[in-house]
């Protein structure tokens, strides 16, 4: 119980910030609009809500009165909520640090089929259904010059993506060296295509939610493509 009331005084601390970092978002390139606002408000929110309205139910239990089975269920939504918050917060930061091209940290070198394998190996996995490969056609002996942090968060936005709507099968990380002397890695799924007629461009578009019920921001993709681009 005193570990719940801590875990509730911190996330009842960050919930008061919320509004103020949202509404630091107002410079030139990172402008958001009041529908936006609200997405990131809710996306963080939400989780925040029912972390601490489980935390709270969890504290007040003193006499252990909860049957276990159960309380390792509401513990367990406490860990989840508090990954959502922990993940969207990283998110939406590197999206308005990353807007405006600005590049504070200096590029240094890495193994490119060590840096890839990191990432992977790292990465919390949270569909336990899937299977999560890496190939490379390069040699170990590859080294890069990047940004390294950056990268790492790039695949990890893949990953999270291709994790989320993999209907089935294999998430694929793949290094691959290019005729002209450059290198590439790949993350792909299985699952379903994007319909016919639809616009591919729109899932690149931030603060765009694929259903209505979603909490999420709605900003991975988005936040990818301008991280690689600020690389």
């Amino acid at each position: 119980p005193i570990l719940a009331y801590d875990i509730v005084d911190s996330a009842k601390q960050i919930s008061s910030l919320i509004e103020p970092v949202i509404e630091s978002m107002t410079h030139e390139n990172t402008a958001i609009s009041e529908q936006q606002k609200n997405v990131c408000q809710d996306a963080l929110r939400s989780p925040l809500s029912s972390l601490i309205g489980m935390a709270e139910i969890l504290a007040e239990d003193k006499e252990h009165h909860i049957p276990e089975d159960e309380y390792l269920k509401m513990r367990e939504v406490v860990s989840n909520n508090a990954y959502m918050v922990s993940v969207s917060t990283q998110e939406l930061l590197y999206f308005s640090t990353t807007a405006d091209g600005q590049k504070v940290e200096k590029k240094d070198y890495i193994g490119l089929n060590e840096g890839a394998r990191t990432v992977l190996h790292s990465y919390d996995l949270r569909n336990r259904e899937l299977e999560f490969k890496f190939t490379s056609e390069v040699g170990d002996d590859v080294r890069i010059h990047t940004y390294s942090e950056r990268l790492h968060l790039l695949l990890t936005c893949l990953l999270r993506n291709s994790d989320r709507f993999a209907a089935y099968g294999k998430v694929e990380v793949c290094c691959q060296a290019a005729d002209d002397g450059t290198y590439s890695i790949s993350v792909s799924n299985e699952g379903d295509k994007i319909p016919e007629g639809c616009d591919e461009e729109q899932i690149f578009m931030p603060f765009i939610r694929v259903s209505p019920s979603s909490h999420g921001l709605g900003i991975r993709l988005a936040l990818a493509r301008q991280l690689a681009l600020s690389m």
